[in-house]
């Protein structure tokens, strides 16, 4: 709607889907973009309508595909993505991923860390390749944390405070 109204669009998409239809493709969403700033893009997705957004010189590399947005349990997530296909195989590609590898970054088996927090800000100033237990070290502390500490919580079964820690993927409790 505000790209019909600010003229930035023609159509709701309507015009393209009838086009189609008479040319016998199939019928596909597509992301609307807004690309009136200097410097950063401004996309949508076909299922939710997250705003996110990309570097504007990205543009070329992502328009072609379907972005969505992830939901976990019918929870929104705020981290786009799309379908991909090889060999037949259907697999999941993250949008921050995807604008790394295309500017020439290795992230093979590597974390893509959003350095705001921000899951749909996917400019490359926003972005990092790093190790995962460095992600880990950067996440917020969860909004139901009650010590304001992370591995710090109250046991209830024990009446007292806990502290753990992981290294390597395996928990320690400290005490």
């Amino acid at each position: 709607g505000a790209s019909l109204i600010t003229k930035n669009t023609q159509s709701c998409g309507c015009l393209h889907a009838l086009s189609m239809k008479k040319s016998g493709e199939r019928i596909r969403k597509r992301n609307i973009y807004n690309l009136d700033d200097a410097h950063i893009g401004v996309g949508y997705t076909t299922n939710t309508g997250l705003e996110f957004y990309f570097d504007k010189e990205d543009y070329d590399f992502i328009k072609d595909y379907n972005w969505i947005e992830k939901m976990d349990h019918g929870q929104r997530t705020g981290y786009v993505k799309m379908t991909a296909w090889d060999n037949n195989k259907p697999h999941v590609v993250y949008l921050h991923r995807f604008v790394l590898e295309k500017n020439g970054k290795n992230i093979e088996g590597k974390t893509v860390d959003h350095i705001n927090h921000k899951p749909y800000d996917n400019t490359k100033d926003n972005l990092r390749v790093c190790e995962h237990f460095e992600n880990i070290v950067a996440c917020k502390t969860y909004s139901n944390n009650t010590s304001g500490r992370k591995g710090v919580y109250w046991d209830k079964a024990r009446s007292k405070w806990m502290v753990v820690i992981t290294v390597n993927k395996k928990t320690h409790n400290i005490g």
